[in-house]
């Protein structure tokens, strides 16, 4: 198996840090692996609202509605996680 060995940057400030993040150029690399990560966090956060056209007679209800199925959604999402 082969190590890799990885430079250690240090940084005066978290604004420092946060800017060596930024790319200016990316390449294609950096599209592909932006790509995937999406993919990844569509998997892992897929939401499971009914399928179907909604009617609501205002804004309001429509928002409690959608409230109402995240909870729903969460729920069913931490029976699949164990309590310690």
């Amino acid at each position: 198996m082969k190590v890799r060995k990885m430079s250690l940057t240090k940084f005066r400030s978290f604004e420092e840090a946060e800017k060596s993040l930024w790319q200016f150029k990316p390449d294609d690399a950096y599209y592909t692996n932006l790509r995937r990560l999406f993919e990844l966090f569509d998997k892992l956060n897929r939401p499971a609202y009914p399928a179907g056209i909604f009617k609501y007679p205002d804004l309001d209800s429509a928002n409690r509605q959608k409230a109402e199925w995240d909870v729903i959604i969460g729920l069913k999402k931490l029976e699949n996680f164990p309590v310690y």
